[in-house]
């Protein structure tokens, strides 16, 4: 919605689509970057 994409290297086996549980469990997060961003890094 706001124009961030999910970074595809933030997907690992201990992740969901690259969400990742907050240790305290209390919600999610993942590492997230502009399309632009995502670009200058080739992906």
């Amino acid at each position: 919605m706001l124009g961030y994409m999910i970074w595809p290297d933030s997907i690992t086996p201990d992740s969901l689509l690259g969400w990742r549980p907050v240790p305290e469990g209390r919600g999610w997060s993942a590492r997230v970057g502009t399309f632009d961003q995502l670009q200058e890094e080739g992906i």
